[in-house]
């Protein structure tokens, strides 16, 4: 005993929900998109203030993790708040920040026997 009434709603009710879906998936692609171009431009400015080493070293922290890439953005665009154009961050500093980012973030494996 089909009832044809609830297979227009049950119809009804899957085409609604589908559109719900396909409007969120939107939604969240435009929001990656928008925070995206913000890296994009925070770190073309933070290139400026990057010495030539410690341009390839943050290069190859982005083509190795882009969390890591980020949130080395994030101290580098507070440091730069504090700097002169002409005044490079330097290796030796990107390291430093590289370290106290790593102290922070490290997780620590325990084994209880």
């Amino acid at each position: 005993m089909h009832n044809p009434d609830i297979e227009k709603i049950k119809e009804q009710k899957l085409r609604e929900l589908q559109e719900r879906f396909s409007s969120h998936q939107e939604e969240a692609q435009d929001k990656d998109q928008e925070f995206k171009n913000q890296a994009a431009q925070l770190e073309n400015l933070i290139k400026k203030y990057l010495s030539r080493d410690a341009l390839i070293r943050y290069g190859n922290i982005k083509a190795v993790s882009q969390e890591k890439a980020i949130q080395v953005l994030g101290v580098l665009s507070q440091l730069v708040q504090y700097k002169k154009p002409e005044e490079k961050i330097t290796d030796d500093e990107l390291k430093l920040i590289l370290k106290r980012i790593h102290e922070q973030t490290k997780r620590e494996t325990k084994i209880h026997f």
